[in-house]
């Protein structure tokens, strides 16, 4: 740091006489001035200790870590060298575990679809859900237009939209963004997306 206490006080935003003085004991008790800077001398031995540190990981990564595996062989005695290594058994699977995985790995995968951009909702189906939950044609069209940008933006994938719509609405209810117990009923979207 630059040997000038004005402005080692502003960059600490020590304002107080009482914090001036802190700040004066700490320079004096742990920094000396040297080239006009205060110095501490445990600081620089850290950082030039950090620095050895890093030299050696970046030689020993740029030999690829031959230089600790090197010396590996060095402390293995010359005997243990010379003897065969016996193969190590190959552990048996575990059918029933490969089995659940890979019935589990075909299951989520099977028939989950992206969002296309001309999908609209069951015209039945979303007349009647917004009968159940009392909703406008203006939050069902903002439930509509939240989940298709959430489905595009998110890559989401599933197997039934309709029923993915249905339960984007019902949690949108239940969070209290539309629907009769909303905050506030809203209308976020003037132009409809499709026609109730």
């Amino acid at each position: 740091m630059p040997a000038d206490e004005a402005w080692i006080m502003r960059r600490v935003r020590a304002v107080s006489e009482a914090d001036q003085e802190a700040v004066r004991a700490i320079l004096s008790e742990f920094f000396t001035i040297e080239k006009g800077r205060y110095s501490n001398a445990r600081l620089t031995r850290e950082w030039i200790a950090a620095n050895e540190a890093h030299e050696k990981r970046k030689t020993a990564g740029a030999k690829g870590g031959l230089a600790k595996g090197a010396k590996i062989k060095e402390k293995i005695p010359s005997n243990a060298q010379a003897m065969p290594k016996q193969p190590e058994p190959e552990p048996e699977p575990d059918i029933r575990e490969t089995n659940v995985s890979l019935a589990r790995a075909g299951k989520r995968r099977s028939g989950k679809v992206p969002l296309q951009d001309d999908w609209v909702p069951d015209l039945v189906s979303a007349q009647s859900l917004m009968a159940e939950l009392d909703l406008t044609r203006e939050e069902m069209n903002y439930c509509y237009q939240q989940m298709k940008g959430h489905a595009h933006a998110t890559d989401r994938r599933l197997a039934n939209w309709d029923q993915g719509f249905g339960n984007w609405v019902r949690k949108a209810v239940k969070d209290g963004d539309v629907g009769p117990n909303s905050r506030s009923r809203r209308n976020r979207v003037n132009a409809s997306a499709f026609d109730f």
